[in-house]
């Protein structure tokens, strides 16, 4: 890959380089066949000559690189030449003209201007594309074009309408979000927008999304209504079966007070000893604090029924009261942006509503004009972005707007 790319390289140089001609600042390198320790450089001044060492001084501008070559040549031919090996050592020969090599070592730039990010000068490098040329600049900048401050206002009194209708089907979206849940009904009819807001398939999504977010409310609010309602009835679960071993306690209760009465009298008569009424009056009085302990246990639940029944009764009109509260905020809402639509319907009269949808009716084209110095003037061509560049081209980028339907959206609004 290297290889190919150096052999690209070099035949895009010797293309260029046949048609390009020496100018002020280009730095020349010229070296002798076999020695590139040799290697001599020099700037063509401004005065269109340049001067080497050991060579002399040679018209150099308006010449290509070819022919300034055959000058050094010729003129050098017989000239003894000097220089350093790497070595440090001194070195002479006699200069026979063929073995002499010139090429540009530094080109001068290609300057960059109009609609790109970084106006200026680019460092020139042979095989340089104009596609190359534009990345270098940083890409295109609609911002430097003269026609973006006509098609920035076309997109902001666009955007400012497409916001206006967006926030209005948003917000009837979610009007009818609130009555369906109110309704408890996900599949309730859709409501109908005027077509100019926004597009059908537009409404149909976003009343999907509301759809969809009724449907996970609706869940959810079943979900809390269930585990309510699991409560309660885990709780009158609780409460009978108190109830029924509250019965049984106090069975149990009366039968042993009975049966205190009945040693009580015994020990009246002689007939029983004192220990058994006490063990008697010990079994009531145990039977009598169990009676007591679960009555206590049976208030705590009634209570807590009492409580669970006010959270049933209040759950749906405390669910119902804040999809009310969402619908007196979304109703004077819908009202307003109706009416600063309506406002504003004289812009989608005058431009179409297409055309506020999409101000700029296609992407903006990019055109490029590209000036070159030639020996007998200057040329100006159209190229495209594989178009191969030359020293001292001049690119200038202009970026088109075409507008929907032909309309111009920087007229005054109201």
């Amino acid at each position: 890959m290297a290889a190919l790319l150096a052999c690209w390289l070099t035949t895009a140089a010797a293309a260029q380089g046949e048609q390009y001609l020496l100018h002020p600042g280009d730095r020349l390198a010229i070296s002798i066949a076999g020695m590139p320790e040799s290697t001599l450089a020099a700037t063509i001044g401004l005065d269109g000559t340049v001067t080497l060492p050991q060579f002399g001084t040679f018209a150099a501008a308006g010449k290509s690189l070819a022919h300034l070559q055959q000058s050094i040549s010729l003129a050098s031919v017989g000239r003894p030449f000097s220089f350093y090996s790497p070595a440090g050592e001194r070195v002479e020969i006699t200069l026979t003209g063929p073995d002499i090599y010139l090429k540009v070592d530094q080109f001068r730039p290609v300057y960059m201007s109009g609609a790109v990010v970084r106006r200026g000068p680019i460092d020139f490098f042979p095989g340089m594309s104009l596609r190359m040329a534009l990345a270098t600049a940083g890409g295109p900048s609609v911002e430097q074009t003269a026609d973006w401050a006509s098609a920035r206002q076309s997109i902001d009194i666009a955007e400012r309408f497409q916001t206006l209708a967006i926030d209005h089907a948003s917000a009837v979206a979610a009007l009818w979000a609130a009555d369906a849940t109110l309704a408890r009904d996900s599949d309730l009819a859709a409501p109908v927008t005027p077509a100019i807001f926004v597009p059908r398939a537009e409404m149909d999504q976003l009343l999907e999304v509301a759809r969809e977010g009724v449907r996970r409310q609706l869940e959810e609010h079943n979900r809390q209504k269930a585990n309510l309602d699991e409560r309660y009835d885990v709780l009158e679960r609780r409460i009978a079966l108190l109830n029924d071993g509250l019965d049984n306690q106090e069975g149990a209760l009366a039968t042993e007070r009975a049966e205190l009465e009945r040693m009580i009298g015994l020990d009246n008569r002689g007939l029983t000893v004192k220990s058994g009424v006490v063990d008697a009056r010990r079994t009531v009085f145990d039977s009598a604090g169990r009676v007591l302990d679960v009555r206590s246990r049976l208030a705590e639940l009634d209570l807590l029924r009492s409580e669970i029944q006010a959270q049933i009764a209040t759950f749906e009109l405390t669910f119902d009261r804040q999809q009310m509260a969402r619908r007196s905020e979304l109703i004077p809402r819908i009202w307003s942006l109706g009416s600063r639509i309506n406002a504003s319907r004289g812009i989608a009269e005058i431009y179409g509503y297409e055309t506020l949808m999409n101000p700029l009716g296609s992407a903006p084209e990019l055109d490029f004009t590209l000036t070159r110095q030639m020996a007998d003037g200057s040329e100006t061509i159209r190229p495209d972005l594989d178009t191969l560049l030359m020293p001292g081209d001049v690119v200038d980028l202009e970026i088109r707007f075409t507008y929907a339907n032909g309309a111009n959206l920087t007229a005054p609004t109201q």
